[in-house]
């Protein structure tokens, strides 16, 4: 987890995230399953499924997507951002393929071929602009980033000489004291996909989510 909140704040942010009224909460869930070039992998869309429906227990009008090819993905992250305008919480939650790239964080769609360096900033999506989009339209951003999975396209860069590309995924340096990132394994770190249906970050979250006048650190470290 990054980014340090007073137990205040994380209090105040809590409650209001779980008081479903009068707050405005939106949420973009994204699950990448089904790569055209890489083997696919077993859980994101269950992922991003289960998510989706603990966003909406809590309250949060969710935009749902599952296996976004770059267009699409890019659409999304538009509608996106014209529906957090004004939002008190903006919520993002990704499961699916990602890597770090010369120290920063790309999420990859799944039509990506990465078989090119100097096509990479094309075929990938910069978690730097979906965060810098959430704090510049919402008060509290709130993302998770189910995606440090073993990753195929690693060797490929690799192999083309990229020596910048590495597994896991990069620290990231939010804009506001009101954005709160986490990850689902350790900086530089690989999760494992999981043996069920679902990932383990992903059960943790859902399980841990919900949980009333609870203080969001505290929230955060049972999750981690």
């Amino acid at each position: 987890m990054q980014n340090s909140f007073s137990k205040i704040l994380l209090s105040l942010f809590f409650l209001f995230l779980a008081s479903g009224a009068h707050a405005q909460k939106v949420a973009l869930v994204i699950g990448n399953s089904q790569y055209g070039n890489v083997p696919a992998l077993e859980n994101p869309v269950n992922d991003a499924a289960l998510i989706a429906r603990t966003f909406q227990e809590l309250g949060f009008e969710v935009i749902e997507a599952y296996d976004q090819d770059e267009a699409e993905f890019a659409n999304t992250l538009f509608t996106f951002a014209t529906k957090i305008n004004g939002a008190d919480v903006a919520a993002f939650y990704y499961a699916g393929h990602a890597l770090q790239f010369e120290g920063a964080n790309y999420l990859i769609s799944t039509d990506a071929l990465l078989g090119n360096p100097f096509a990479f900033h094309f075929e990938t999506t910069s978690l730097d602009l979906i965060i810098k989009t959430m704090e510049s339209n919402a008060d509290v951003s709130l993302v998770f980033l189910d995606s440090c999975r073993v990753n195929p396209f690693l060797t490929e860069l690799q192999r083309d000489g990229v020596e910048s590309v590495q597994a896991g995924l990069a620290s990231v340096e939010v804009g506001t004291a009101e954005t709160i990132v986490m990850f689902a394994a350790a900086l530089n770190g690989v999760a494992v996909d999981g043996l069920g249906d679902n990932s383990p970050f992903a059960i943790a979250l859902a399980r841990h989510l919900p949980a009333a006048d609870t203080e969001f650190g505290l929230l955060m470290r049972r999750v981690i």
